[in-house]
């Protein structure tokens, strides 16, 4: 961390190590970028060991970067889905888990309409505002969600192609094409009991603001989840991670119908096939 320009120049980052699990990831960030380019690695992706990096539609992880990288990109920002458990505990969660939400970003007016019946049930729990890569050849550091640049000013070749996603990401919220090719990030938040509870026993008892400012206010299951956690009582943990993690079968096969929330199962068929 010492040996990093950030280290060195953002002291709001660097006093908050031994509190802020986000303040250690956004150093750990930057010394991943170094370490990439002495090595020679051309983009970085910052995720968690709770997410998947998903490319539908059979892409591949090299055209992608090599689509971004043709058309002068230095970053790029990936919409995430939220799974969602359907029992108690499992064993592997990114083989057995396969229902997600769809990010809002990601649907369409129709849906959105309909969203406000069962929006309960199809909230997400956790962070929405997505993950980004970036070309390590300007990447200074990952802010968790964002990816900050050296050079911040876009070329027309970079501003041309961000239009062109824009219209797509339009047209598809109007019905116009139907499915989207870009890669999603899977986040598996709380799949289990198990993975619930050993979460927040290891995040402790963190402030209720980030960084101890009073404009970033943590997220409101984010405290509630800490606090049922540190009362070590099974029984109400059970019943807090039933109450708001699993979706009833009725309603999720009225949102699996509606498309807000979708089966995906090309991750953990690979997972399992390669084993």
């Amino acid at each position: 961390w010492e040996a990093t320009r950030l280290y060195s120049q953002n002291n709001s980052v660097c006093r908050f190590i031994n509190k802020e699990v986000m303040a250690r990831q956004i150093l750990n960030s930057a010394v991943a970028c170094e370490l990439a380019k002495k090595d020679g690695i051309d983009w970085l992706v910052h995720i968690d060991v709770d997410e998947l990096f998903w490319l539908p539609r059979a892409r591949t992880l090299q055209s992608h970067f090599k689509t971004l990288t043709v058309n002068n990109v230095h970053l790029f920002s990936y919409c995430n889905y939220e799974a969602v458990p359907e029992k108690l505990d499992y064993d592997d969660f990114f083989k057995e888990v396969t229902l997600f939400k769809k990010n809002y970003a990601h649907l369409t007016i129709i849906q959105r309409k309909f969203l406000r019946k069962l929006i309960k049930h199809s909230r997400f729990h956790h962070y929405t505002n997505g993950k980004s890569s970036a070309k390590t050849d300007e990447l200074d550091f990952f802010d968790i969600h964002d990816a900050v640049l050296i050079n911040k000013s876009k070329n027309l070749k970079w501003l041309v192609y961000g239009f062109k996603e824009k219209i797509k990401m339009a047209m598809y919220r109007l019905g116009i094409i139907r499915t989207l090719s870009n890669p999603i990030i899977l986040h598996y938040p709380v799949c289990g009991i198990s993975h619930f509870s050993s979460k927040y026993v290891t995040l402790g008892d963190f402030s209720d603001k980030r960084f101890e400012s009073e404009e970033q206010d943590q997220l409101p299951h984010h405290k509630a989840a800490r606090d049922i956690v540190k009362k070590r009582d099974i029984e109400l943990t059970k019943a807090y991670f039933v109450e708001n993690f699993m979706i009833e079968p009725p309603i999720t096969a009225q949102l699996l119908k509606s498309k807000i929330i979708l089966r995906i199962v090309e991750p953990s068929n690979i997972l399992t096939s390669s084993v």
